[in-house]
């Protein structure tokens, strides 16, 4: 039987996460408790237990003055002991049947976790839509300037950096959870007049998650960014407008259109579109 996650299923979720993904207590609580109400789950039940769950976070596909509700498809799992069954297809399924049900949801899309599951999810009707570009940089100027650092606002300037060359939008509450549970893993949040970066630092290396500053602006973003921090090199995942100043270009997630409006997105965004900084 499917059906939606409710709030007194949650020692049941954290069974089944940690038995997929290893993850401790402390860490799928925290989802629990500040995630959990701002999303949707669906659950695979057998004699009333979950043994394939997923949940679908709040967004939309932005382009200029597009803005289609969406839902980014996150933490599918099944139990071991349940799997080759097709339960996290039947989720698949049963979210894009009840798209009305989900707040007239447009599209579904999202990441897979290893390149060999791209094959899976395009037989459930999910094609690459997003792309993005892993750079690996060393700083090249002895005298690179720290960032001025100050407070933005990540959701308007998330938008003025990929509303042209369309994105997955977050809703505002969504967002202000990522940036949550961001700090909540180790990662540091670094913000400037002029962008935002999530950034993880680990061993004398820079990891940039996002980083959202103008595209001209990349490469000297990312010197200062990387004094600010106080090393020396780092990897950053930048969105496809920034591949022509080097970088190997990757996909970056798919997407399940589910009307005529989503599929006009895709066919513009021409598979370049941002995902953004999702949670993984």
């Amino acid at each position: 039987m499917i059906s939606f996650l409710e709030e007194t299923d949650a020692p049941q979720i954290l069974s089944l996460w940690q038995t997929c993904f290893g993850d401790d207590e402390a860490y799928i609580q925290f989802f629990l408790a500040h995630a959990f109400p701002l999303c949707r789950g669906i659950a695979a039940r057998e004699e009333g237990r979950v043994v394939s769950m997923l949940f679908l976070l709040p967004g939309s596909l932005t382009q200029g003055e597009t803005n289609l509700p969406a839902a980014y498809v996150y933490a599918v799992c099944t139990d071991p002991l349940f799997r080759s069954r097709g339960l996290a297809a039947g989720l698949i399924r049963f979210a894009r049947d009840h798209a009305k049900d989900l707040g007239n949801v447009e599209a579904l899309c999202l990441l897979p976790a290893e390149e060999g599951l791209y094959d899976y999810y395009a037989r459930l009707g999910f094609r690459t839509a997003f792309a993005r570009v892993r750079r690996i940089w060393a700083v090249s100027a002895a005298d690179a300037v720290p960032l001025p650092l100050a407070p933005c606002v990540p959701a308007a300037a998330r938008n003025r950096r990929w509303a042209r060359l369309g994105y997955f939008a977050w809703e505002a509450p969504m967002l202000r959870y990522m940036d949550r549970e961001h700090r909540f893993t180790g990662g540091q949040v670094v913000q400037w007049e002029g962008g935002t970066a999530y950034v993880c630092l680990e061993d004398g290396t820079l990891s940039c998650q996002e980083l959202c500053a103008p595209a001209a602006e990349t490469g000297a973003a990312l010197e200062r960014l990387a004094a600010t921090c106080g090393v020396r090199e780092g990897t950053a995942l930048l969105s496809a407008d920034c591949a022509a100043d080097g970088g190997e270009l990757e996909p970056g997630g798919m997407l399940l259109p589910l009307t005529a409006e989503a599929e006009a997105w895709l066919h513009r965004t021409k598979g370049r579109a941002y995902l953004g900084f999702p949670l993984e």
